[in-house]
């Protein structure tokens, strides 16, 4: 006769042999409970009851002795149980060894929240130095610049500047103020040639400064003495930089240089390089007194918008009390009526740095609060992905391991043993973590220390001892949420709650990872569209050769027959200024109407063959033309822009002033086609061009296409043999045109470069996520191999449910993508369009990788030998 099995019997028959090992009996009911679920599981598998139960009761029973003999080899000596210490080293011996036991997966787990950690602090000690600058000065809370805001046309159009006058009579008449000073960049902002002896070299880094600066100003000194640096018309101030340039020593007070061929200076301070981080940049300061301002301008000329004017105000100053009396202010000491054309606004000066953006004549530094945010965002979303990746797979292994803590309680730990022994595990991974984060940011710093002194500047931000704390503190907190006891068979088997939970947090990765991917794809993009755009003229083979100093100047045509002659160019031309976004602007009025019915209008003063050279195409009049010395009157050509604005049908032959009633009387000569002379951030605004022979400060020579090398030798000997007083100094046209977008291209690449890692932060994740949950359901699929299912059916299970965790994800963080890059595109006058292509594009990236990474661990449970994977798992 056939026996039959009896499941219940069994069962009393296990529970009475664990009560004899004096297991109690609320333990004995909560074993059997994940007996029962074992059991449960494998006769859904339909293996039979007795197969069954002696299968759940042989791993059960191995478990426990397992458990049994870890817990006697680590039993820690009475010495170390003492109970007022949290952590014991043998503890911390234990978790080492524990993690250990999962090499790869912790592995994952460590280095993908190191580098999220890395990534998160270099981008916030960036937006730190950012967020400090001018904040270091002693007065930075009372330190203002007096900007003008001029309205034209309907159109109030900010700057940087005021006018000469506006400092000394505004700290003199209103009583808030407490003090003032104007600073002029040297000779009109061009390069001026500074001379010790062989060392000859030009410098744009100068500025003419009241005595005063250092009043409101505390820059660091090394050598002299701040007070008296600028009391004398024949000194000069330098960075510990230029003095090392130019002297190879910080001890040079006394001695001298010589700026532009023929003014000596005296060496009167010597600033430390440790430089407060500010808007401000010089390398040399020269006393306003030893300015000489050109023909057309005067210190007491309040129309003449080119100085940057600072003031220091009252300790308890009421600055909305400044700002009532300062219309007044320009009517009494400007002329009746201007107020309602000229504003003067009163900016702090810890906005200069990041809210200029939009001035016309910017000095110095400046940045974006849009890089800030950015940024801001692009790491904040490095950081959760990070966290999230090592929350998933912390929750995975803890979930492997309820068998472990049920057998543990088993005998005789309770929950806070438990719980102990996962914040040990939690605490030493965080300490691994933390340790790989700071050796990587130590590699960083030794690998190209100038990196992390830029990131750093000068707050001394802790990044090392953030880098180590951050780990632990949220592995330490990620043991706080853990799970590590449960009644719940669910739980047992793997919680459909918290399998939800996981989940969600992969979708979350890959949320994130859209969103950054998208954002820089069309950051990319946008930024290929403005480098790309037709600026309107010419600026391939173009060179642009600084002709600085009288002697230059005045040989530019010498220089230029020179170069026509020996055939090293197809054309020259010349300009004031170089086409790099810097112009200056005046008042364009009609003849016959008054000031009031002027417009304003960006000027550029230009030479012989200036538009012929870049070839800007003219679209109605002439080019300029030689006109007899006798004949005073100005030849202008406006652009289309200006053209639209006047709303003459036929503007060529029409008289116009120039900078106000009895500036330069003219005529409009020729209309030219909009051209960019701005970043195309910017609108592109009215602009006159006007003649002028001496407009030589630099020459344009077009060559022809190929390799310049050396053509650029034969300029640089008919230099040297034309202006052998001068250095040769020159510079791609297209070259300087690239400063115009430096910030942009350098927020292009950290966000390049937080793309990637977000991706392999996923790939990490998703890696380890995947890797782990396979080998916990190898038997579930073995199981699956052994009833017929093929191994593509069981690769198809797996992929499909992570594909559309990654679908769920992408179709959330797209909208918010969009959202984000249509604001970043509305700082941009020229800007691209909204487009599918890099959506698409980004969604088959991304399942590209889904199923990369899950199909190596899929395949390779998939692909073992059934009957192997059962007989090691039973």
């Amino acid at each position: 006769m056939m026996r039959t099995f009896d499941l219940e019997a069994a069962i009393g028959d296990w529970k009475s042999t664990l009560a004899s090992k004096g297991i109690d009996k609320e333990t004995l009911l909560e074993l059997e409970s994940h007996l029962r679920d074992f059991i449960a599981d494998l006769r859904g598998q339909n293996i039979s009851d007795e197969s069954a139960f002696l299968r759940a009761s042989k791993e059960l029973s191995r478990d426990l002795a397992i458990l049994q003999k870890e817990l006697v080899d680590t039993r820690p000596s009475k010495a170390l149980e003492s109970a007022t210490r949290i952590f014991h080293f043998n503890d911390l011996k234990i978790a080492l060894r524990s993690i250990m036991k999962r090499p790869v997966t912790n592995l994952f787990n460590i280095a993908g929240l190191a580098l999220g950690v890395i990534v998160f602090l270099l981008i916030m000690a960036f937006i730190s130095t950012e967020l400090s600058y001018d904040r270091e000065f002693t007065h930075a809370d009372r330190l203002y610049r007096l900007e003008f805001r001029i309205k034209n046309q309907g159109v109030v159009r900010p700057y940087s500047t005021s006018s000469p006058p506006i400092g000394p009579a505004i700290s003199a008449n209103l009583p808030e103020v407490a003090s003032y000073v104007r600073l002029r960049h040297g000779d009109q902002g061009d390069p001026q040639l500074i001379e010790n002896g062989d060392k000859r070299y030009y410098e744009n880094r100068i500025f003419y400064a009241d005595s005063t600066f250092f009043d409101l100003f505390d820059y660091p000194v090394i050598a002299g003495d701040a007070e008296q640096a600028l009391n004398d018309p024949k000194s000069i101030v330098l960075t510990q930089q230029a003095a090392l340039k130019y002297f190879g020593s910080s001890n040079v007070i006394g001695r001298t240089l010589l700026v532009d061929g023929n003014r000596e200076f005296k060496v009167s301070l010597v600033l430390s390089d440790k430089l407060p981080s500010s808007h401000l940049d010089f390398d040399f300061l020269l006393p306003m007194t030893a300015y000489q301002p050109p023909s057309f301008g005067s210190l007491e000329n309040w129309s003449w918008f080119t100085f940057y004017n600072y003031i220091l105000l009252e300790p308890n100053a009421n600055l909305d009390a400044l700002e009532t009396k300062i219309p007044q202010f320009l009517e009494t000491h400007w002329r009746e009526g201007i107020s309602e054309r000229v504003s003067l606004a009163v900016k702090p000066l810890t906005d200069i740095y990041l809210y200029s953006e939009e001035n016309a004549d910017k000095i110095g530094n400046s940045s974006s609060p849009v890089y800030i945010q950015v940024l801001s965002l692009f790491g904040s979303l490095l950081f959760v992905i990070s966290i999230l990746n090592y929350l998933a797979l912390f929750r995975t292994l803890m979930r492997s391991r309820v068998d472990e803590f049920l057998v543990r309680k088993t005998f005789g730990a309770n929950p806070q043993q438990i719980f102990k022994r996962v914040l040990n595990e939690a605490v030493m991974q965080g300490i691994l973590t933390g340790t790989l984060a700071a050796m990587g940011i130590g590699f960083l710093y030794s690998f190209n220390p100038a990196l992390l002194n830029n990131l750093l500047g000068s707050n001394g931000f802790p990044l090392l001892l953030f880098a180590f704390l951050i780990p632990v503190v949220i592995a330490t907190l990620a043991s706080f949420i853990i799970p590590t006891r449960s009644k719940s068979r669910k739980y047992a088997n793997g919680e459909l709650a918290n399998e939800f939970r996981n989940k969600m947090i992969v979708a979350g990765q890959f949320g994130f990872t859209t969103l950054l991917i998208i954002l820089s794809v069309m950051m990319t993009n946008q930024l290929h569209f403005i480098s790309g755009r037709h600026l309107g003229f010419e600026r391939e083979n173009i060179l642009v050769v600084s002709m600085l100093g009288e002697e230059a100047m005045q040989n530019f045509n010498s220089f230029k027959s020179e170069i026509i002659r020996t055939g090293n160019a197809l054309q020259v031309g010349s300009a004031r200024l170089g086409l790099e976004g810097r112009h200056g602007s005046y008042n364009l009025i009609p003849l016959g109407t008054s000031e009031e019915e002027s417009y304003r209008m960006a000027i550029y003063p230009v030479g012989n063959e200036f538009l012929e050279t870049l070839q800007i195409k003219i679209i109605s009049g002439n080019t300029f033309q030689e006109r007899p010395a006798t004949d005073t009157t100005f030849q202008y050509i406006i652009n289309q822009s200006a053209a639209k604005l006047l709303n003459w049908e036929e503007p060529v032959g029409r008289k116009v002033m120039l900078n106000g009633q009895g500036g330069m009387y003219g005529e409009i000569v020729g209309v030219v086609e909009d051209f960019n002379y701005r970043d195309l951030s910017y609108k592109l605004e009215p602009m006159v061009l006007f003649y002028r022979a001496s407009a030589t400060q630099f020459a344009y020579v077009r060559m022809p296409a190929g390799d310049h090398r050396a053509t650029i030798e034969n300029l640089s000997e008919i230099w040297n043999r034309t202006n052998p007083a001068s250095p040769f100094v020159y510079e791609y046209l297209d070259t300087r045109l690239a400063g115009n977008y430096s910030q942009h291209k350098q927020v292009l690449h950290i966000s390049d470069y937080l793309m990637y890692i977000a991706l392999a932060l996923s790939a990490i994740g998703l890696f380890g996520l995947t890797t782990h949950l396979t080998q916990l359901k190898s038997k579930e699929i073995s199981i699956r191999r052994v009833m017929g299912s093929s191994v593509f059916a069981a690769y198809k299970l797996q992929v499909k449910q992570y594909l559309l965790l990654v679908t769920a994800g992408f179709l959330v963080a797209t909208p918010l993508a969009l959202f984000f890059v249509e604001n970043w595109l509305d700082g941009f006058y020229y800007r691209i369009e909204l487009s599918a292509i890099p959506v698409l594009v980004t969604f088959t990236g991304l399942c590209f990788v889904t199923l990369l990474v899950v199909s190596y661990g899929t395949l390779t449970t998939a692909l073992k030998n059934p009957a192997t994977v059962l007989r090691n798992k039973a």
